[in-house]
C-alpha cells in the first residue's frame, strides 16, 4: 500500500514538521490527513525483482546455511480455521526442523520429512493442522498455518512429507 500526502508548504516544511504532528504513527497519520490538501491511498505492485527478494529473504539464499525466517514445521490436532492473529497451532503435537529450503520461480519451497518415529503423539496422532515457525520450541513464532482438508492418522508405520510453498503475490 502507498499513501500520498500533499501539505501546504507553510505548515509542513520538513520531515521533522511531519513527525511533530504526533507522538505515535497513528496520531501523526490522523493529523496529517486533517491538514493535507491532497491525500490518496492505494495498493502497490511488487515487481518481479521485489518478489525474488522476498523469496530470497525467506530462504536466505546465499551464504546462510538455513533461513532466518521459517525453519521448523509443526503438526497438530486442532480443528479451528486458521486466523491471521494466530501465534501457534490450536493443539500442537510435534515439530521438526525443515528438511530442505529451495526456490521455484518466485516461490519459496519448504519441505519437512517426518520419520516413522516423529509426530505420533502417544502411539498415534490425528494430524488436522500444520504450521511453519522460526524456532523449534518458541510458542509464538508462527509464520503460516494450514488446516488440512481431512485428518491424517500418523503412527510408527507411516512417514510423511509436508511441502510448503510460499508465493509472494503482486497485487
Amino acid at each position: 500500500m502507498v499513501e500520498l500526502y500533499g501539505f501546504p508548504a507553510d505548515k509542513i516544511k520538513t520531515y521533522h514538521d511531519y513527525l511533530s504532528l504526533g507522538r505515535t504513527q497513528s496520531l501523526r497519520e490522523s493529523n496529517a490527513r486533517k491538514i493535507a490538501i491532497h491525500y490518496q491511498k492505494s495498493d502497490n505492485k511488487v515487481v518481479n525483482l521485489g518478489l525474488g527478494f522476498i523469496r530470497d529473504f525467506l530462504l536466505q539464499e546465499g551464504p546462510a546455511a538455513a533461513p532466518v525466517g521459517p525453519n521448523t514445521n509443526s503438526v497438530g490436532s486442532g480443528t479451528n480455521i486458521p486466523d491471521a492473529a494466530d501465534t501457534g497451532l490450536q493443539t500442537e503435537i510435534a515439530r521438526v526442523t525443515i528438511t530442505e529450503w529451495y526456490a521455484s520461480g518466485y516461490a519459496a519451497k519448504l519441505d519437512s520429512f517426518w520419520s516413522a518415529a516423529e509426530g505420533n503423539g502417544a502411539g498415534s496422532a490425528s494430524w488436522n493442522e500444520t504450521g511453519i515457525h522460526n524456532h523449534i520450541s518458541n510458542a509464538n513464532s508462527l509464520y503460516a498455518r494450514k488446516k488440512f482438508l481431512s485428518t491424517f492418522t500418523k503412527d510408527n508405520t507411516k512417514t510423511a512429507l509436508i511441502a510448503w510453498t510460499i508465493t509472494p503475490v503482486a497485487v
